[in-house]
């Protein structure tokens, strides 16, 4: 398959250019390039750049500026590719229709493709044409690199370089158009956003310029600081009557209380200080003295005591009226700083509610300040980047560049010829052997020695090869004829390796079997036709050509070979002698084998596995252990009657014939554990019909063709 691919598969020609991505982006407004730089470029460029080139709207631009809209490549009418009876013979083409054919059948007809927005035949063959160029063109990123690699495959040279030159260049152009077209489209924004903010800005000075006006708003940041200095020192002033006030309270209040107690009224320093009341009360202590030195020596009625006591009351009275008027400076003084604390206080909270009144006018002044200023230089900023643009817009260049354009290929890109070879051969050879090692995993037949050891558990006798006489001549199936005889180990034809083979089983039986006296070896099978007859008679005479007496009975009532082989008479035989219709000397029958004689099978019976399991038939073979030496018996398969097992209970030696890739592991150990249930044990197993010649490397550990020599140079006989 891969050599008809290779050879009948249409050439394809690849051409290929590389373009250069510069990381840089459009020159517009400050939000604006921030967006660009962290969403365009901070993602994979690479893969952006990919997906615009594999865009179908660049794919049409090439194709319209190719006019390729109706050539064959890309499904115009002007015919099919160019076809063979060998490309169409091709096996993947084959392979590719008849799973579409499965595909379809199973699954049913793929749903139709939907082009968004094509309704006339037109648009649909042009979307055909698009989808094929496509299908036909790759993208290759490098991941560490900023070049870009572009393919474009064609059945003609020329086509794939020019399609792929077409799409470079169409990507170079619609990246400048596109980078013309942001400019552009970014000075008419700006344009637009300039006349909406210079509207904006305009009526914001306005409604700034009214305010001011209406609430006297002009030089407001001077009025407040006055206002602030007012209200600094009248708090102070305030302050400072507050504490007056409460001070000449104080003192009015203590020297009205203590008015009349002269004691108390001298600590005050009102008191102390005034010089008219010290004044009078020397004078009043005077005549307070001249009145006691008086009253010492005269009467209260003397005119000088009198005169002294009318001095004495003139004086008191002026003192106390003195101090009166200290008593009401200080509540003059009292009433004063209260007058005037309350005055300072009215006029703070005059000046408290105008600076209040003011705030409120200034923080609406600031506001509709601050929102003109940010409308003139949000105003500049548009102005300022309009300029820029407009200047960037003129200069602006693309970050793709063609670093290669695409020359006409001159070899083919597919088929690769030999890797499609290499790749068959060892497809093929790996689907050959793995194929060999699925079949041979899934034939559970017995082949090898090496299986019967595995799978069935029973000692290994010996291998009997297959020759060409025995070929179709031990099938236990059909009615015995001539042609059906087993072969013998002396007969005409017989191989030098089937000779050498029956003597090995006959040593290896003999070692297995320890017992004393006459043995008995029963020889069966799991299914017919795998050769049982051919052993039993073969190992007889084998055991007769050593000396010894040896009787070969055939208890096979069903399908009787035995007389055939030795060419007797197969009655009077077992069965008559089972039945009472012949006497033990006349079934015992001599052949023309020195030292072997032979019970045939006799008449078949209605009933051979009641007559096997019979009285009759146990008290013949004790009767022969007397005479003979050995007694082989071939009897029936193990599974398809009973029979086998019935001698086997009774002889109790077994030797097992398996038939090499006749007889599966599972049925050949199911009949040996039939045989095992019944009470007898299995001496060996032989292996017949092993086809040395067909399966040499099955056999090779125990059969070479240089072993033949030592065959032919040992007796026949």
């Amino acid at each position: 398959m891969a050599l008809v691919h290779a050879y009948t598969a249409t050439p394809v020609y690849r051409a290929t250019a590389r373009l250069l991505i510069e990381p840089q982006g459009p020159n517009v407004v400050t939000f604006q390039e921030v967006i660009v730089e962290r969403g365009f470029f901070g993602m994979d460029a690479q893969t952006t750049q990919r997906d615009m080139l594999r865009s179908r709207s660049l794919a049409r631009a090439a194709i319209d500026r190719l006019d390729l809209w109706d050539h064959p490549e890309f499904g115009g009418a002007g015919g099919a590719r160019r076809s063979s009876v060998l490309r169409a013979l091709n096996p993947v083409r084959l392979v590719r229709r008849a799973f579409s054919w499965v595909r379809s059948a199973v699954l049913g007809p793929p749903p139709p493709v939907e082009t968004e927005g094509l309704v006339d035949a037109e648009s649909r063959a042009e979307s055909r044409a698009i989808s094929a160029l496509l299908a036909r063109f790759e993208v290759v990123a490098g991941r560490q690199s900023r070049i870009v690699t572009l393919r474009f495959s064609a059945f003609e040279p020329q086509l794939a370089a020019d399609v792929v030159n077409a799409l470079a260049e169409l990507h170079v152009a619609r990246d400048m158009e596109f980078r013309y077209t942001t400019s552009r489209n970014a000075s008419k924004w700006l344009e637009q956003r300039i006349a909406e903010q210079r509207q904006k800005l305009e009526a914001s000075e306005r409604a700034l310029q009214t305010y001011r006006e209406e609430h006297g708003a002009a030089g407001i940041a001077d009025r407040q600081n006055i206002i602030v200095r007012e209200l600094e020192n009248l708090h102070a002033a305030a302050t400072e009557a507050t504490l007056a006030r409460v001070e000449s309270e104080a003192r009015y209040r203590d020297l009205e209380e203590a008015q009349d107690d002269a004691e108390a009224l001298g600590r005050f320093p009102e008191i102390l200080r005034n010089e008219v009341i010290q004044e009078q009360r020397l004078i009043v202590a005077g005549l307070r003295r001249e009145r006691a030195r008086l009253a010492e020596s005269l009467g209260p009625r003397h005119p000088d005591m009198i005169a002294t006591e009318s001095s004495l009351g003139d004086a008191e009275d002026r003192l106390r009226n003195e101090v009166l008027a200290v008593v009401d400076s200080l509540r003059i003084e009292f009433e004063v700083a209260s007058s005037r604390e309350r005055e300072l206080a009215a006029e703070l909270d005059r000046q408290t509610a105008n600076a209040l009144a003011l705030d409120r006018t200034g923080i609406e002044y600031n506001v509709m300040l601050r929102g003109a200023e940010s409308d003139r230089s949000l105003y500049e900023s548009l102005l300022r980047r309009a300029a820029e643009t407009g200047v960037t817009g003129e200069l602006e260049t693309s970050n793709v560049r063609i670093l290669d354009t695409a020359e006409t290929p001159v070899r083919p890109a597919r088929p690769r010829r030999q890797l499609i070879l290499l790749l068959g051969l060892l497809g093929g050879g790996t689907l050959g052997v793995g194929l060999v090692f699925a079949v041979e995993f899934v034939d559970d037949r017995i082949r090898t020695p090496d299986d019967m050891r595995t799978h069935l558990k029973a000692p290994y006798l010996g291998m009997i090869p297959q020759s060409e006489v025995e070929k179709g001549s031990t099938d236990d199936h059909g009615p015995p004829t001539r042609s059906r005889t087993p072969q013998l180990l002396l007969g005409a034809g017989a191989p030098a390796s089937f000779t050498e083979a029956i003597r090995s089983v006959r040593t290896n039986l003999i070692f297995s079997s320890a017992d004393e006296g006459s043995r008995a070896v029963l020889v069966t099978s799991a299914a017919p036709s795998e050769g049982k007859s051919c052993i039993s008679a073969n190992l007889a005479i084998a055991l007769a050509q050593l000396g010894r007496k040896t009787l070969l009975v055939d208890a096979d009532l069903r399908r009787p070979h035995q007389h055939l082989a030795f060419e007797l008479d197969r009655e009077p035989g077992l069965s008559n002698l089972l039945v009472g219709d012949a006497a033990e000397t006349a079934v015992v029958k001599a052949t023309f084998v020195p030292g072997l004689s032979l019970i045939t099978a006799g008449k078949t019976p209605p009933n051979p596995a009641d007559l096997i399991g019979s009285e009759p038939f146990a008290r013949l073979l004790e009767s022969c252990r007397s005479r003979f030496d050995w007694i082989v018996l071939d009897t029936t398969p193990v599974l398809p009657v009973t029979d086998a097992l019935l001698v086997a209970r009774a002889v109790r030696k077994v030797l097992f014939v398996v038939g090499s890739e006749a007889t599966s592991r599972r049925v050949a150990a199911d009949a040996i554990e039939k045989v095992g249930e019944s009470g007898a044990d299995v001496l060996g197993a032989v292996l017949n019909k092993a086809k040395f010649e067909r399966h040499p490397y099955y056999y090779s550990r125990y059969y070479r063709r240089e072993y033949s020599r030592y065959y032919r140079s040992s007796p026949a006989a």
